[in-house]
Order: C-alpha cells, then sequence, then structure tokens
C-alpha cells in the first residue's frame, strides 16, 4: 500500500493528560480502536477515548494524550465509531463525523485540510488535523463509515458504499476519472518520475462507489477496500499490498470467497466472518521467519466458531459466541495476549491462541499494537503495547495479558 502523508510523518510529542473520568462504575456498549488509541461507547451513545493523540484523533479539543477514559465535551451522541489517526462516527440520526488527521480530504467535510495544525511541515506540506468532530458534508444516513491510511468509505443506511479521500491507486472505486473532471480535487502535488507517479487528486466529499452494489460490511486496509454484498460476493478495488499490482478502479469480485456478514481490516490484513462463523484472513504478515501472504480468503482457526472479527495492523482477533478470545498474527509487543511476545503466523497460516486471563469477551476491538475487549460482565480490558497509554489504566506500562481500563 503507498505511504500517504497521514500515515507517515512524525508524530509530535503530546503532553499528557492523566484525569480520571467519572462515574466510576462507567460501562461500555462497544469499544473501537485504532492506531494507538482507543475509545468506548456508552449506552447513552457518549463517547470516551483514550491513548494517541498526536493529531487530535480523540476528539477532545486539543492535542494532549489520554492515559483514561476521556470524554468529547459538548459533541454529538454516537451510535458507531471507528478510530484512527483519523477517527469517524456516526451519531444516533445517521449524520456522519471526522476528526483527527485531515489531509487529502479524508474528514469528507468538503476541505482539503483540517481547521488544526498537528504536525510540522514535511517537506512541502504541513500535517492537518482537526481536534474536534466535523460533519461529513452528505445529506445521506450511514450505518458505518471506516478509515484506513489515505481513505474512508461509509455504508449508508440503505448498504450503498461511499468513499473519500486518495483517488490514486482506485481506493475510492468510481473508475477512472479523467484530467480536469470537476470529480474530483487536486489536494496535493502532481508529479511524475522514472520510480513514482503521484496522481494528487481526491474526493473531498463522499462518493458514490460505481455499481450501485448493496453492502452488509465494508472494510478498508491491506492496501484495498472490500465490501461484503448482500448478494454474498466479496467486492474489492483498489491495490493489494503484496501480489497482484493491477490497480482495480472499480470493485472487482473476489472468486471463489466465502459469503461474509462482517469485514474488518487493518493496515496489512483484512478478515471477515461468515454467518455460519467461519473466519477467513488474507493480506501480509512476517513473523517468526515464517510469512503470511495470501490475497484471497484463507480459513483461520480450523473448527472454530467466531462471532466477530477485529484487525490491527498486523494481528487480529475473534470471540467466540460464548466469549473464548483467540488472536492470530503479529506479537511485538504482547498484542496477542498469551502472554508471551511469540507472533501466531505460519508458513501461508495464522495460528490462533487463547487470550490469557479467564476472561469472557462479548466484543473486542485491535489497534495497531494493542487489543480491548468487553466482558460479559461489562468490564473492560486492554492488552499489548502502552507507550501512548493506549491500554486506558492509567500508566505507560505495556502487558502481555489483558489489564482493566481504569473508569469502568
Amino acid at each position: 500500500m503507498k505511504a500517504f502523508p497521514t500515515a507517515v510523518l512524525p508524530l509530535t510529542l503530546a503532553a499528557c493528560s492523566d484525569e480520571p473520568t467519572e462515574p466510576s462504575d462507567l460501562r461500555f456498549v462497544s469499544l473501537t480502536a485504532g492506531g494507538r488509541s482507543a475509545c468506548g461507547l456508552t449506552a447513552e451513545g457518549e463517547a470516551l477515548c483514550w491513548g494517541d493523540n498526536a493529531y487530535g484523533q480523540l476528539g477532545t479539543g486539543n492535542t494532549a494524550r489520554r492515559l483514561v477514559p476521556s470524554p468529547m465535551p459538548g459533541e454529538p451522541r454516537f451510535a458507531k465509531m471507528h478510530q484512527g489517526i483519523t477517527a469517524c462516527a456516526v451519531d444516533l440520526t445517521g449524520s456522519a463525523y471526522c476528526w483527527g488527521a485531515s489531509d487529502w480530504g479524508i474528514t469528507g467535510n468538503g476541505s482539503v485540510d483540517g481547521i488544526d495544525q498537528c504536525g510540522e511541515t514535511f517537506p512541502t506540506f504541513a500535517l492537518s488535523c482537526n481536534v474536534r468532530p466535523q460533519g461529513v458534508r452528505s445529506a445521506e444516513r450511514f450505518r458505518e463509515v471506516v478509515n484506513s491510511g489515505g481513505i474512508t468509505c461509509g455504508l449508508t443506511q440503505a448498504g450503498l458504499a461511499r468513499c473519500w479521500g486518495v483517488y490514486q491507486g482506485g481506493y475510492l472505486g468510481i473508475g477512472v476519472i479523467p484530467d480536469g473532471s470537476a470529480a474530483l480535487t487536486q489536494c496535493g502535488e502532481r508529479f511524475s518520475s522514472e520510480f513514482y507517479f503521484q496522481d494528487g487528486r481526491c474526493a473531498t466529499t463522499p462518493a458514490p462507489v460505481e455499481g450501485k452494489h448493496l453492502f452488509r460490511s465494508i472494510a478498508a486496509g491491506a492496501g484495498q477496500v472490500c465490501g461484503a454484498a448482500e448478494d454474498g460476493r466479496l467486492l474489492c478495488w483498489a491495490r493489494p499490498a503484496e501480489g497482484d499490482s493491477a490497480e482495480r478502479y472499480l470493485p472487482t469480485e473476489v472468486g471463489g470467497a466465502p459469503s461474509f456478514t462482517q469485514l474488518s481490516g487493518g493496515w496489512s490484513l483484512l478478515c471477515g466472518v461468515t454467518a455460519g462463523g467461519a473466519a477467513y484472513c488474507w493480506g501480509n504478515i512476517h513473523g517468526n521467519g515464517a510469512s503470511f501472504t495470501e490475497m484471497e480468503p484463507t480459513a483461520v482457526g480450523d473448527g472454530i466458531t467466531f462471532a466477530s472479527v477485529t484487525v490491527g495492523a498486523e494481528h487480529a482477533c475473534g470471540a467466540t459466541p460464548g466469549g473464548t478470545a483467540y488472536c492470530w498474527g503479529a506479537n511485538s509487543h504482547g498484542q496477542l495476549g498469551d502472554g508471551t511476545t511469540v507472533d501466531a503466523v505460519g508458513d501461508g497460516t495464522l495460528d490462533p491462541v487463547f487470550v490469557g486471563g479467564g476472561h469472557s469477551f462479548r466484543t473486542l476491538a485491535a489497534g495497531d499494537d494493542f487489543t480491548c475487549g468487553i466482558t460479559f460482565e461489562g468490564a473492560t480490558y486492554c492488552w499489548g503495547a502502552n507507550a501512548t497509554g493506549q491500554l486506558g489504566n492509567g500508566t505507560l506500562t505495556s502487558s502481555l495479558v489483558p489489564v482493566p481500563v481504569d473508569g469502568p
């Protein structure tokens, strides 16, 4: 996947805020994690976030990191969120919002840049951001919005896909757009060399994905965007991180793929779950001297029935209907939660391991190098890296097994 400016610029060291949230019996009904930060939603739709905030992705009005869950003051109540260096959410009425890293139109508010400055000039542009949620400029109502690198995509309440952000590579799924077309905005410099071409165009508001396909779920990651169509097909567009180098500017059916009900994506991996609970992943992970590089969905966890899956940068996790949690992939920071830093990757396989601690999780959320989950009792736990407070327990100490998040 091409490295777009929003994903590769150096972070600005942020101040630390350790103030605990109230009340102490806080409970989340859903979680989202991405990059090195996480957020939880209460039953009333209040969002509380913690971890890295260098891009304003916590929505708290500044770039100070939070070591414990902290509310977004005065903002809309949300039904669903997707956290990353660019964060997006859908409110209780279906209106979409995005905030955080804002270059290349990925917040969808009609602007190339954000209204705040979060990074240094590098070398010919400034990293802009929005430290508070900004409304996505669309009259349509959404049921979910996801983001990865330089692309954001959402599903309308009817199931139609809309994407905004970087055009180059086919990430918008809108077909080949000729130069000079009003359909796109010049968001960055356009140049070409012997080794690299930069188109520089983007969509700053939601653009309809071609084909009017109806989707159950959508995910972005591993250099592409994929949607689980209502008719059972898996449709993907843009270019996979490795393997076939062809850029797919239109949704293209992945032949032989199972029918998925839910998808999740991260930097190098995409995973899905079928109606029968079978998990599949595709993408690229290296570890233990072994390599998983599969461009077509490959079964994970023989005989394990999953209720859902969640994908981080190079690892994924899933919970069974009974709450048993498994993780697989890279484990350099203990993000698999099995008490080790041994990767769960074989040659062409991903090998699930048990998450330790004896907890039963009803939902999980994977960030870049950490994972969080909510138990059936309503308690929230996180494990893995903690350099920016992404475990939410008031410390900067990493953990190889689940530790409780402060507040809940």
